[in-house]
Formats: C-alpha cells, sequence, structure tokens
C-alpha cells in the first residue's frame, strides 16, 4: 500500500546462459540500428487480445557504468493505462518481469526494473491508468468506474500482454518464461493475477499482500484511532512505543530459542500488557491506564468482517505511521482518508476525516470496491492446471498489513487444493522480524525471483528461502525461513551463524 520499492527489497534477479540468448553473444548495437530498431516498435498493436495498445515511443538507451543498453518504450493500452517497458538490447535471457507496484495506483517509476535489467529481463511497469502525481490523490477515481476497474486488476493483466507482445516484436521470438513481482498492493495485484488471469504468468512472487484491501484499512484506521486521545493528540509517544516494542521482545523473543533481538516466534506471542502499567509515583518506562487500554485495542483490532490486527514486534514500525511525532495525521492517515472518501457512491465530502468513520455501517459501503480490488479468493485451482508457481512471503512486523490475513486465505487455498497438492505449486514464507515488504529488525532480504525461476524453470521447489540482514557498519547475518506452516527453532548447541543451527518445527 505504501513505502515500497522494488529496489529496497533487493531482490536479486536470475541470469539464463548465453546459449539460451539471442543476443548474448552479439555485440552492442551501433547507436543508429539501435534507434531505428526501438523506432520501429512505435504504431498499433491490434493484434493484442483484449488490450488494444500503442506504442508511443520507442528509444535507444547507452549502456552506462550503472546500467546496459536498453530500448525504452512508451505505451497506452486503451483507454487510458500507462505502460513503460524497458528491453535489454543485448543479452536478454528470453524471460520477462512484470513489477507490480505499490499504493493505489501510481505514476510508472522505471527505476524499479533496474535490477531486472542488469541480469537480462525484459521488464515492465504500469500506472494501471492514475495519471496524477499526487501520492494521496483519489480525485482520479471521483465517477470513473473504468478507471476503478482498470486500478483494481484490469491494468496489470492488459500491460502485461503489451509487455509480452512488445518483447516478441522487438527479438523475434516468444518469452519463454513470464514472472510478476510486487509487494503490498503490488501483491494483491500478484494473488489477483493468480486468481482472475491464471494463464498470464508462469510465476508469481506475491509480498505483503492487502488479500482484502478494505479490510486491510479497516484495521489501519482501527489502530490510529485506537492510538489517539480524545482531543485528537497521540495516546503513545514514540518514547512509548520504543518501551512496548522493547517489552514485546522481553516476553517474547527466547521462545525460538534464541535471544536476539527478533521475535522469530510472533504468532504464538501474547503480551502481558499488565507488565506494562506504571507504578504509584513511576513516570517512565511505563504505561498509564489510558495507554494500556489503546495498547489492548489496537492489539485486539476492529470486528468488522475479515479484519485482523498487527502482531507483537510491529510496535516501532507504529511510529510516525500510527503516533506521529508532529501529532498530526501520518501519510497512513492521509492514504485512508482517500480511499475511504472514495468506496461508495456518492462520494464522501471532502472534508470527511478518519474520526468521522461509522463503524456500525460506513465498511458496508465497500462492496463495490472490495469487487474490483480485493485477491481473496483461495480457488487457485487453474493456475496450477496451467503449471503456474506461486510464492507468497510476508513480515511478521508489518505494520500496515497484518499477516494474519494472508495467513487465513493460504490456510482456505490450502484446505480447497489439499496441503499435500498446494505444496506442488504454492508456499507461503513469513519472515520474522521484517516490516513492511522491508526493513525491520529481523532479515529481510531474500532472492525471491531467483527462488521463483529456479521453482519454474528448473523444478527446484522451494523448500527453504535465506534471508539475510545487512545493517551499516555491522556484518550480515542469515537465517533460513521454511514455508507454512513451519518455521525456524534454534537447537540450542549449534552455531547461530550456521543456517543448520535453525531446524524448521511446525507452528504453535
Amino acid at each position: 500500500m505504501i513505502r515500497t520499492s522494488l529496489a529496497t527489497l533487493a531482490l536479486a534477479l536470475a541470469t539464463t546462459s548465453a546459449a539460451q540468448s539471442p543476443l548474448a553473444t552479439a555485440t552492442l548495437s551501433p547507436p543508429t540500428a539501435a534507434a531505428a530498431r526501438c523506432a520501429a516498435l512505435v504504431g498499433d498493436y491490434s493484434d493484442i487480445v483484449d488490450a488494444p495498445t500503442r506504442i508511443v515511443s520507442g528509444k535507444a538507451v547507452a549502456g552506462t557504468a550503472a546500467l546496459p543498453s536498453y530500448c525504452d518504450v512508451t505505451a497506452q493500452v486503451k483507454p487510458a493505462i500507462g505502460v513503460g517497458i524497458r528491453l535489454p538490447l543485448e543479452g536478454w535471457n528470453g524471460k520477462t518481469v512484470f513489477v507490480a507496484r505499490g499504493g493505489y495506483c501510481r505514476p510508472v517509476e522505471m527505476g524499479q526494473c533496474d535490477t531486472a535489467l542488469h541480469k537480462g529481463y525484459a521488464c515492465a511497469i504500469t500506472d494501471y491508468g492514475h495519471k496524477s502525481n499526487a501520492e494521496q490523490d483519489d480525485v482520479w477515481a471521483h465517477g470513473n468506474l473504468q478507471g476503478q476497474v482498470d486500478c483494481g486488476f484490469r491494468g496489470a493483466h492488459v500491460a502485461a500482454a503489451a509487455m509480452k507482445a512488445v518483447a516478441k516484436r522487438f527479438y523475434g521470438k516468444p518469452s519463454r518464461r513470464a514472472y510478476l513481482t510486487g509487494c503490498s498492493s503490488g501483491g494483491r495485484v500478484a494473488l489477483n493475477e493468480a486468481e482472475k488471469f491464471p494463464y498470464d504468468f508462469d510465476g508469481i512472487v506475491a509480498g505483503a499482500a492487502p488479500v482484502s484491501k478494505i479490510a486491510s484499512s479497516l484495521t489501519l484506521a482501527w489502530t490510529i484511532l485506537a492510538l489517539r486521545r480524545p482531543d485528537g493528540g497521540a495516546l503513545l509517544s514514540p518514547d512509548d512505543l520504543t518501551f512496548v516494542a522493547g517489552a514485546a521482545k522481553r516476553q517474547c523473543d527466547a521462545a525460538d530459542g534464541l535471544v536476539d533481538g527478533v521475535i522469530g516466534h510472533a504468532l504464538s506471542c501474547k503480551i502481558d500488557t499488565r507488565k506494562l502499567a506504571c507504578a504509584p509515583g513511576q513516570r517512565n518506562q511505563c504505561l498509564a491506564p489510558d495507554q494500556i487500554a489503546g495498547l489492548n485495542k489496537a492489539y485486539a483490532g476492529p470486528s468488522t468482517p475479515g479484519s485482523r490486527a498487527p502482531l507483537p514486534g510491529s510496535e516501532l514500525n507504529w511510529i510516525d505511521a500510527f503516533a506521529t511525532r508532529a501529532g498530526g495525521p501520518g501519510d497512513v492517515e492521509k492514504s485512508m482518508v482517500a480511499m475511504f472518501r472514495t468506496l461508495g457512491d456518492p462520494v464522501l465530502p471532502i472534508d470527511w476525516k478518519l474520526a468521522d468513520f461509522d463503524w456500525s455501517r460506513d465498511y458496508k459501503r465497500a462492496s463495490l470496491f472490495s469487487a474490483f480490488n480485493d485477491a481473496t479468493n483461495p480457488d487457485l485451482s487453474a493456475f496450477h492446471a496451467n503449471g503456474g508457481k506461486l510464492i507468497v512471503y510476508h513480515g511478521l512486523s508489518d505494520a500496515f498489513i497484518t499477516p494474519a490475513s494472508v495467513i487465513d486465505w493460504f490456510e482456505k487455498v490450502r484446505l480447497l487444493s489439499g496441503p499435500a497438492a498446494t505444496d506442488t505449486f504454492a508456499r507461503l514464507f513469513l519472515l520474522p522480524g521484517m516490516g513492511h515488504c522491508f526493513g525491520g529488525d529481523g532479515p529481510d532480504r531474500v532472492d525471491l525471483i531467483d527462488a521463483i525461476d529456479a521453482w519454474v524453470d528448473k523444478g527446484h521447489t522451494p523448500d527453504r528461502l535465506v534471508a539475510t540482514k545487512q545493517t551499516p557498519g555491522q556484518s550480515a547475518y542469515s537465517r533460513p525461513v521454511y514455508p507454512y506452516p513451519f518455521e525456524a527453532q534454534y537447537d540450542g548447541k549449534g552455531d547461530p551463524a550456521r543456517l543448520e543451527s535453525f531446524p524448521p518445527v511446525r507452528m504453535r
């Protein structure tokens, strides 16, 4: 939903051998020849089924120390979906990557294709039809049913079709594999592709997905209001939240067998907030009764359908997001206000505030919005039958999209497909200490595209991922992450620096 960047996720992309690429052994095209090849892409692509596309521009970009040479393509799919495509001028590995951006449909930012381009992939990003540069803009959605459909689910589907068609025309043959990766709302887009358009991609990576965008947004709204005083001020200061986060670690860090500053078994962590209460005369490193009541309310979450609460261990990520230092609304609240104003028809007045939300009725206005945006269908049988592979991941310290919601959805997938069958095409990985898509106390860097490529192209099932933490000025360390319903447990005797010291155990 917010703050997501493929670059900061540091997802390394796999390469293929020179023998697999028609351009791998070629020399860099002369500038005039490359420019002509790219310019030749301009025109209408009437043969793309369900995605009438026009290539607006195509220009060759010379390689630099930062990026290899590529063809920079700008396209538009009717009625107004903008698509940016980068095509390697040499060394194409025969595959495409579609990057599904986070946020409520933002303008194209092609920098998120840099890693893919470095590794030989053709890469595309879309704006889903949203042309505004304002982060919290919702005006484009007012009375724009087509725009809401495109933003909700159609945009990625037709943009992916355009990407593959352009790559086929440029290279003279279709891509061997097509992958999609996205986090936050990009993760929701990824799951929608698996559910609604199961033939678009061979492999999909979906991170921190708000399976139900409205349910996740209701949790955010609830948490923001739970941590607010009646006068609108912050109930818990940044220092208070730092104290709460430390208390959560003291109560739960050791559950995975190793006290390392990361709550490894967050799903089974239960915070006794009574231990945080101030003693008579105590003013610091404790909470007053109204603060404990607000904290308990946040941990409980709303009772609206599908909503879940943030987990213990995510409290440091509440700072500024839910309890701003300046006392005013933060980016999360601004985003929620913009979204809730467009939930129904008619839209809410321009001066509507989050505190005006009526918890007994306002969420019921979201049915149309949910139809366009939600990825709650656990039936992935068509995706499975088509040979698709799906990696879902979520940080257990994610304060913005609680992992409990994606776990609920994945349990339904396992129930419908059967656990054994689900293991053959879909895996869920829960990363201890990782925040929303990246960051947090725990290891947050994982080669997820390498993992999906190895699964699709080589049949290497991801029975374990390796997550790495790199903090400036400190040595990097790694931890194994096992597919749900397993988690890592320190064996109590091995070297904590060795992955083998953390075997899998079934979650409690």
